[in-house]
Formats: structure tokens, sequence, C-alpha cells
């Protein structure tokens, strides 16, 4: 019996599938950094677009940006320019991207450098352009970095959203707000709240004896999160050195970079007081907050705040200083504290309610609910939708 080979099979029933069901629209996404790399961003992404596939023909150009191997999850069509520079990036992707921005029918980017590529492209071929707006901070960029790197980013932010994307797509209600107030009108803004993996965070049985050397009794607070000046760090420590001068039987559960936040502990002299460990698998990850009493989540700046979410999931206690979209997802559900003395007040109160019994939420039903990865898929659907109508 003759036997066509598999990529003839492919080369015919293609083109008939497509003439059956209609071609799909091409979304072409230009990011500088892309999954494996883990972020909020490159998780937003992966998670989007993996829903997308079933509707549109996705193909994506990254670069090698914060990985080590190149990895193509749930079979998407992904090229990656072979650079580790996210600058250069930008400028390799005016090349490599021409013949896929010709054929694509809408651009998607995000608030990057390579934003600034795909702009140009979308216009050299007259395609719209849509902006994943995964950070727009303003003036607070004066406080997150240094100058003169500060207002490097700041003038950098004020280009990006000055030139006229299709849509935007922003994180938050307090993220939409900020753009209305720079210019841009609500009829090209639309609110999409990611997503959590409500089957990995949820709430296991652990040994705390086992895993963090302690009692049941021990209270403990917890932070895990990259070190950055946005995740507040320094103003978590200023409060965990004045908790400590009132709460000895506690401790403070850091899992971040540890080479880079170790100095500051040994300067505040709070070294018995924590437990520090390495950015870890999110497998392992829900083992430690599963252990914890409390999460504090100390940003000076935080676009949405997964991270909060995914604590209220595991029906953790959340002490947040609810700025930009942390407000919107603790709600009535955590503790507001903006300060280092109204952080370590919080710890204390919690403290007491821990001893009393009386330490608990229940959050897992309203954020599983709330926020989910379909319902972001289909607002980024809705947005091609109308564009492509258009």
């Amino acid at each position: 019996m003759f036997l066509l080979p598999s990529c003839a099979i492919k080369k015919i029933y293609n083109p008939f599938k497509n003439f059956l069901m209609g071609e799909k629209q091409k979304i072409l996404v230009i990011s500088d950094t892309f999954y494996p790399r883990r972020g909020g961003t490159e998780i937003i992404f992966l998670e989007v677009l993996k829903r997308l596939r079933r509707k549109f023909e996705i193909h994506v150009l990254a670069s090698f940006y914060g990985i080590e191997r190149e990895e193509n999850p749930q079979g998407m069509k992904i090229k990656r320019i072979k650079v580790r520079n996210r600058v250069l990036f930008t400028f390799l992707s005016l090349f490599k991207a021409v013949k896929h921005a010709r054929q694509a029918s809408i651009i998607q980017t995000c608030a990057c450098f390579s934003a600034f590529s795909a702009f140009f492209l979308a216009k050299l071929f007259r395609k719209p352009c849509v902006l994943l707006v995964n950070g727009y901070f303003g003036k607070k960029w004066l406080k997150l970095r240094k100058f003169p790197l500060s207002l490097i980013y700041l003038f950098f932010e004020s280009i990006l959203f000055s030139l006229p994307f299709a849509h935007f797509i922003v994180l938050s209600n307090a993220q939409k707000q900020k753009l209305v107030k720079f210019g841009i009108p609500e009829s090209r803004i639309t609110v999409a709240h990611p997503g959590i993996n409500a089957k990995l965070f949820r709430a296991v049985k652990v040994s705390r004896k086992n895993l963090l050397g302690v009692s049941k009794k021990t209270f403990v607070f917890c932070f895990f999160g990259r070190y950055d000046k946005q995740k507040g760090i320094e103003l978590l420590l200023s409060a965990a050195k004045m908790f400590f001068k009132r709460k000895r039987n506690a401790k403070l559960l850091l899992i971040t970079e540890k080479d880079r936040v170790l100095p500051q502990i040994k300067k505040l002299k709070l070294e018995k007081f924590v437990i520090l460990k390495d950015l870890m698998p999110q497998k392992e990850l829900v083992r430690y907050l599963s252990a914890s009493d409390v999460i504090v989540i100390p940003s000076v700046a935080e676009p949405f705040g997964m991270v909060a979410a995914e604590s209220l999931a595991l029906n953790k206690v959340v002490i947040t200083t609810g700025v930009d979209g942390l407000g919107e997802i603790v709600r009535n559900h955590g503790i507001i504290a903006k300060t280092p003395e109204e952080i370590a007040s919080a710890l204390e109160k919690c403290c007491e309610l821990k001893e009393n019994g009386r330490l608990k939420v229940n959050a897992r039903s309203y954020v599983v609910k709330k926020f989910s990865w379909n319902k972001m898929a289909e607002k980024f659907e809705r947005v091609y939708g109308k564009i492509l109508k258009s």
C-alpha cells in the first residue's frame, strides 16, 4: 500500500482545513523577553497566547534575554534572535521581523524597548499595533532608579506612551486612570486583569520544623519576589527591625536574591530573625508560602500585583501598601499599611490574632473567580476583534 509522507499530507490537509474553517488572522508578538524567563510579562504572554492560538495564528519574535536555552512552549511559533541585550534586540528586530510584520493582521508588543521597533514596523506596513502596558510608573521612576537613569526611564516612557498605538491593554484600573491622565482616550484602553494558576496555588500541609526549622507557635511572615527597589524590600526590613524589638518569637522568611539582600540584613543586625531562601520554582514556593502565617507585599509601585492574588488563593493574610493594582486585589481581604511603622503595627496585630487562634482569611473563592487567564485572553480577543472589524 502506497503511503504519503507526513509533510506531504500536511501540505494537502492544511489548505483544505483553512478553506473549511477560514484562514486564521496572524498576530505577530514582538517582545525582547519571553518564556522560559519567568516574570510577570512573560507569564502573561504565555498564558494568553496559548489560549488565543485556537482562533489566531501566533508568531513570536523574542531574544535570549534572561534564559539559557531555547524553548517553544505549547508548540508556539517562536523565532529568537541570538542576543541577550534588550537594546540590541530592538534594533535587530527591525530587520528580522519584516517578513512576519508584512503578513500580520495585528502586531502585539509590551511596554519595553522592543515596543519602538514594533510600532515602527506597524506604521511601515500599515498594521494596527497593540501595546500591553505591563507597567506605567511616570514620576515614580525618580524614586525607583538612581539619577541619571531615572530621567532616562522617565523620558523613554513619556515618548513611548505618546505614540498613537491602536489600543492599550492595562493590568488594573489604577493603571488605566494614569494613562487617561497622561492624555490617552479611555476608548483606546482596556483593563485586563491577569489570572492565577488556581490548581498550583492551593495551600498544602507541610512540616514547619522540617521546612523552616521553627515550631507551629512561631509567627512567620514572608516576602517573595525579585530584589528590586520597586518591590519595597528596604521598607519591609525597616518595619521588621521595629517589629522584632517587641515580638521575639517570630521569623521573617525572605525568598529573593540572597546575595543582594544579605548586606542589608547584616547592616540591620537581623540575621537571627531571618530565614533566607533563593528564588525557587513555583511548586516549591507554594510549600513555603503554606508554612507562613502572613505574606507581606511592601511594593512602592505595582501595576497589578500577581503575588497578592496568589497569596489570597492560599487563604493567607496579606499586608500590602495597596499601591496601584494591589489595592484592587486585596480590597476587604487584606491589610493596607504604607509606612514601616504601619507595617510593623499590622504585623503585631496579626501576631496577636495568631496567639488567640483568630488569624484567618477566606479569600480563595474570590480571587479564583475574579482573576482568570481565560477572562484575560477573552479581553485580548475582543480588542483584536474590534480592531479587525474597523
